[in-house]
């Protein structure tokens, strides 16, 4: 008698775990149309990327030498000593105990994550002077927003959300994709409801539904990576900045020489 309940049991377990599966949604592997591509220093170890009203903004990483930089969009001709005084082009120096990493802009204000230190800055937007201070507790990667609140990843399988005011932490939220447990992620893009993200030392960026942290799409981008060819171990792939006027995704990586503007099909992200 034991013996027949237990493989009744058994039975409905693998039932209901079939059934579980099968009303999970099928992992979407999406392709990619390649618009152009323009000019990215080489010299800039791209942690964060955004575009904003014509303006690229940037961060840089390592120990003693992060950067933060903002440049216009449009290509134009001037000597790089023109650039340099130019207003058009800004940059700033930080801290040399802090490695710059994941970067967002919100209003008028930018926001930069520290890799180990626990400290996030603040920054107008227009001049790259400092605003305030924030810690937190963990590591921060990638740093994006949705219009009100700040979302950081951390390397790990969670992306946390946080006040825009002080910091202070509001929830967390798991990403999770049928087929695979995912780690490492990284540099964050938000866009109408939908996380773009890319994972650390992978040629792919996945789409992460911000409500549920359900991957609702993943793009293989090694045919850029092989476009541009990087040199070194550490040029890897890394910086998601949305075009709105060209609903596209600006993509690079660190001391890559060109930025792709790519658009992803199907689309159902990007409304």
């Amino acid at each position: 008698m034991r013996i027949v309940l237990l493989a009744l049991l058994l039975t409905l377990t693998n039932a209901c775990s079939r059934a579980d599966i099968s009303t999970q949604p099928l992992f979407q592997h999406s392709s990619f149309e390649l618009l152009q591509s323009r000019p990215h220093n080489s010299h800039y170890f791209t942690q964060g990327l955004t575009l904003v009203d014509g303006y690229f903004y940037e961060s840089s990483g390592h120990y003693g030498r992060s950067q933060l930089y903002r440049y216009p969009l449009a290509i134009d001709q001037k000597s790089w000593l023109q650039k340099i005084i130019s207003h058009e082009h800004k940059q700033r120096s930080i801290d040399k105990s802090l490695f710059a990493e994941g970067l967002t802009k919100l209003d008028d204000k930018l926001y930069l994550l520290s890799w180990k230190a626990g400290r996030a800055l603040s920054f107008d937007a227009q001049t790259l002077s400092p605003i305030s201070e924030f810690n937190y507790t963990g590591q921060g990667w990638g740093l994006t927003d949705n219009g009100r609140d700040l979302i950081r990843s951390d390397g790990s399988d969670r992306l946390f959300f946080h006040h825009a005011d002080n910091f202070s932490l509001l929830k967390q939220l798991q990403v999770r994709g049928l087929g695979r447990r995912w780690q490492n992620i990284n540099e964050l893009e938000y866009i109408n409801g939908v996380i773009w993200a890319n994972i650390w030392q992978e040629q792919i960026i996945i789409a992460i539904d911000a409500d549920s942290g359900q991957v609702l799409q993943s793009v293989d981008l090694s045919e850029v990576v092989r476009l541009e060819n990087p040199q070194g171990v550490d040029a890897v792939l890394n910086g998601i900045a949305y075009d709105h006027q060209r609903n596209a995704l600006w993509v690079t990586g660190k001391n890559w020489r060109k930025l792709y503007l790519i658009r992803v099909s199907p689309t159902i992200e990007l409304k």
